[in-house]
């Protein structure tokens, strides 16, 4: 599992109209069981809280999640950390995966990353 960090934007219609930052970040939590059926043993292990950062609100969630392959005789765990932004009439997802288990771990870079995001 290399380190990356995927960025999304979602627009605030349909199902996502109106809805809060929390309540953004808890509906995507709940969907990788149900639309991503690879990601094993999917397990929030930490929901953080609502922050503000360059005026706007930031939410950042850890997860973990069992990667299984053919070529790999036992599976291995891997962190998903979620940081998604309120940003008008839209949400912005960053998805920042490693995995300690390879000793891939980036938890730094991934920090830094959040902090040095600012919007105007």
């Amino acid at each position: 599992i290399t380190p990356i960090i995927n960025f999304t934007v979602e627009a605030k219609t349909g199902d996502l109209n109106n809805i809060t930052l929390q309540e953004y970040a808890e509906k995507l939590a709940y969907q990788c069981d149900a639309e991503y059926p690879m990601l094993k043993n999917f397990k929030i292990l930490n929901r953080g809280e609502i922050f503000t950062q360059s005026y706007h609100n930031f939410i950042l969630y850890n997860t973990e999640y069992l990667f299984e392959h053919p070529d790999l005789v036992n599976g291995i765990m891997v962190e998903l950390n979620v940081l998604n932004i309120e940003l008008e009439d839209f949400f912005l997802d960053f998805s920042m995966t490693h995995c300690k288990a390879q000793n891939e771990i980036e938890t730094e870079v991934f920090n830094n990353f959040v902090k040095s995001i600012h919007i105007y």
